[in-house]
């Protein structure tokens, strides 16, 4: 069913980025306020998970190139401030010059799994933490050996390597 207008009963469609129909202007202050804020934790060195959840390659560089960008970002000047998850069932492929990232090959349900440990748990989970880096650690190393043992750059290399750079806090204000 096609929602429709309650004053002229003209068919809707959502505010979706795609064409020029797309309107920016309520999302401004909003926009502003979430650069302010990592940009204050990136000078004050505060540790940030950047948690990006289905954003594909449809328009990759509305949502996951910039979340790509800010985790590099936060983690300029120390790779331990800056982690990035990535939850899609369809590609969940990480960069592999992120450190810190994993990638869940699941839908948002998958935040009904999680749960956050109580104190009984917290040293087993710090454990099971410092595993779990070591393994993805070793897994982007040895991805990142075998793609460029092909000769094949991922794509966020191809996208570096077309237009260089990609400063998420330029492209965020370049949107309205």
């Amino acid at each position: 069913m096609i929602p429709e207008c309650p004053r002229c009963g003209g068919r809707l469609m959502g505010n979706v980025r795609g064409g020029g129909w797309f309107i920016h202007d309520h999302y401004k202050k909003y926009q502003k306020r979430a650069i302010d804020w990592v940009n204050a934790a990136k000078a004050s060195g505060q540790k940030v998970a950047v948690i990006e959840i289905g954003a594909g390659f449809n328009t990759p560089v509305v949502t996951r190139f910039p979340a790509e960008s800010i985790a590099r970002d936060l983690g300029s000047k120390k790779a331990e401030n800056s982690a990035f998850i990535r939850i899609n069932p369809s590609d969940p492929q990480i960069p592999m010059d992120l450190p810190r990232a994993v990638g869940i090959p699941s839908g948002w349900q998958v935040l009904h799994e999680l749960s956050l440990p109580d104190q009984k748990e917290s040293s087993k989970a710090k454990e099971e933490e410092a595993v779990a880096e070591k393994l993805i650690a070793e897994r982007a190393a040895r991805i990142s050996a075998e793609l460029k043992k092909r000769g094949r750059p991922e794509q966020w290399e191809r996208f570096r390597e077309h237009v260089g750079h990609f400063d998420w806090e330029k492209f965020w204000k370049a949107l309205d």
